[in-house]
């Protein structure tokens, strides 16, 4: 395990202090993590509060100043029997954990420590630091790993963040540090960063805490990362009495209901349905029980594993025991007690998944995987069952026929259904802003009249062409509303941007239909057709005009009605403006 940055700087006395007073005053608080999208607590951390009667700022401060007095580990050792006498005085289950801060000044004695843990070992999540260890702070990592305890890579954040922690072997969660919760808050670069973070700990089967949540919009911006856990003063404060925390936060099911990304139950009764119950080996099996698993079940490849309380760790391919099993004396090696490789070696990484999420996250999850016989299904933290690739392909069949089912036939782009759920979601992602195009030919009526239905589809599917090949499926999303009406969504708060892609695309679009017509109407710039009225006019050739609707949102509250309202009186203002373009801006604050 490679551990990097330095410890926080402190300001040091000479002065010895009373440690053992320190030990027995400083205040040990404890604050629940919560599961994002169930409001259900899967434990507490223990926190040090009140340094500041000390002289420091923080724990850290006074850790380092009780060490350059030799006495940290004695220090240490005080706090953490005080945090595990008030944690087992509650009574836990297995379910509700105790997260523990190993210090990276530790000094310990890896045995006599462990054998300290032992007793609790199923109830504890221990946090591992990022900073660079002792040799016996690194020794007792990996003895924690070796027993099979959690283990939590702490305030993993911009000053710290190194991706090769995420592949210390043992490692159950990542604690994202809680300035990067507050970036992700606002548009830009480190949003991005910590989402692509998160599915990168999916991928490999790591559960995400969001650290330090204080605010609404924070919650939301976690949600919308797919973090999974969330700890923080929006939903309580630390407490110096562990017996005020609850098992079920019930505003947390109340923020979900608020947010209109959550999906019902009911929309995700296609994936569930896919999901297998296949029954895992528990990691404490001795090896005679998992090759008779094999044998009794020859039409299974592989089997999900599960440590004791039912929490994910891989998968075991049989594949991987048959050069065991097939070389000479490798089956008794297996099955020797004593010699037998351990089961944990044989554990591959499997990409972790849980009903919330959608489909298509979970879709994108697999694919970024090589080689995996599919996903595991979890609720808080527990297996329930297996996503097979075969399940998943189907739910792949099942999305296309879908997005089939709402294309245009003629330009194959989404249509009014997809676009009415791009913009629902958008909406609800309180934190973000994004410009909403709808493009409306000019003239195509007489065009039609004029040229015949066939052009008119030609003129429909020039457009479409300009729209694919102009626009990035990453960050633009295009539909075909019907008929000449287009729609585009931009992204972002860059209005400058988006007018001038407007325009780039319009004059595009001018240039190129511009071929549809004979030379003699292309010289003049102009038909002569019968106007609604029925009078023979003078119309020009055919362009495009464009409504921007700019939608700054706080809040959930705008609804599309108010969205369709604004885009109907601008695209009539849009027929008659100079440009062809007419915008405005929706800006709607929360409410007190």
């Amino acid at each position: 395990m490679t551990l990097c940055p330095s410890p926080p700087s402190a300001t040091f006395t000479a002065t010895p202090m009373d440690w053992e007073k320190v030990g027995k005053e400083l205040e040990i608080h404890f604050q629940p993590i919560v599961n994002l999208h169930t409001g259900q607590a899967i434990g507490m951390e223990a926190l040090y509060e009140g340094t500041e009667k000390f002289g420091f700022a923080d724990f850290d401060q006074l850790a380092a100043q009780a060490q350059t007095q030799d006495q940290f580990s004695a220090l240490e050792n005080n706090l953490r029997l005080r945090a595990l006498e008030s944690y087992t005085a509650l009574r836990p289950t297995e379910d509700f954990k105790l997260f523990y801060n190993l210090n990276p000044l530790l000094q310990p004695d890896p045995k006599s420590l462990l054998n300290h843990f032992i007793p609790l070992q199923h109830n504890l999540c221990m946090e591992v630091s990022e900073w660079p260890p002792t040799e016996a702070y690194e020794e007792l990592i990996h003895a924690l790993q070796d027993k099979g305890f959690n283990l939590a890579l702490d305030h993993f954040g911009p000053k710290s963040a190194n991706l090769n922690h995420f592949m210390t072997p043992g490692l159950h969660f990542v604690k994202l540090d809680e300035s990067w919760i507050k970036a992700i808050t606002q548009e830009g670069i480190q949003r991005t960063m910590v989402t692509k973070l998160v599915e990168a700990a999916h991928l490999i089967g790591l559960a995400t805490i969001a650290m330090g949540v204080a605010r609404i919009e924070q919650f939301y911006s976690a949600k919308n990362a797919g973090i999974d856990y969330l700890q923080g003063s929006l939903i309580q404060e630390p407490t110096a009495q562990p017996e005020d925390l609850l098992e079920h936060y019930s505003r947390v099911e109340e923020f979900n209901q608020r947010d209109r990304r959550r999906k019902s139950r009911s929309g995700n009764n296609n994936l569930i349905r896919l999901i297998e119950v296949i029954e895992p080996i528990v990691i404490s099996s001795d090896m005679e029980q998992v090759m008779e698993r094999f044998k009794n079940n020859n039409h299974l490849t592989f089997f999900p594993v599960v440590s004791d309380l039912n929490e994910p760790l891989g998968i075991l391919r049989e594949l991987d025991l048959k050069k065991y099993i097939y070389s000479r004396y490798g089956r008794e090696l297996l099955l020797n007690r004593n010699i037998g490789s351990n089961l944990l070696s044989f554990v591959s990484r499997c990409p972790i998944a849980t009903p919330q999420m959608s489909g298509e996250d979970i879709l994108k999850l697999f694919s970024h995987f090589n080689g995996a016989e599919g996903v595991i299904m979890t609720t808080n933290m527990k297996y329930t069952g297996f996503l097979t690739a075969q399940n998943l392909l189907k739910m792949i069949h099942e999305k296309n026929l879908i997005t089939a089912r709402d294309q245009n036939p003629l330009t194959q782009l989404p249509g009014n259904n997809r676009i009415r759920e791009w913009i629902s979601k958008a909406m609800s992602k309180k934190e973000e802003s994004f410009s909403l195009v709808y493009f409306d030919f000019d003239n195509f009526k007489p065009f039609n009249d004029t040229y015949g239905f066939r052009d008119g589809d030609r003129a429909i599917l020039i457009f479409a062409d300009i729209l694919r090949k102009n626009l990035d499926d990453a960050q633009n999303f295009v539909g075909h509303i019907g008929g000449d009406d287009f729609f585009v969504a931009f992204p972002g708060t860059d209005f400058e941007l988006t007018l001038e892609q407007t325009q780039k695309l319009r004059h595009q679009f001018s240039f190129e239909v511009a071929s549809l017509y004979n030379p003699t109407d292309r010289e003049k710039g102009y038909i002569q057709a019968k106007s609604r009225q029925g009078e023979l006019t003078k119309f020009p050739l055919l362009s495009v005009s464009a409504s921007i609707l700019q939608v700054k949102t706080k809040n959930d509250s705008i609804r599309q009605e108010e969205l369709s309202s604004v885009i109907a009186s601008l695209k009539k203002e849009a027929k008659t403006a100079e440009l062809g373009i007419a915008a405005a801006s929706f800006l709607k604050l929360k409410s007190p």
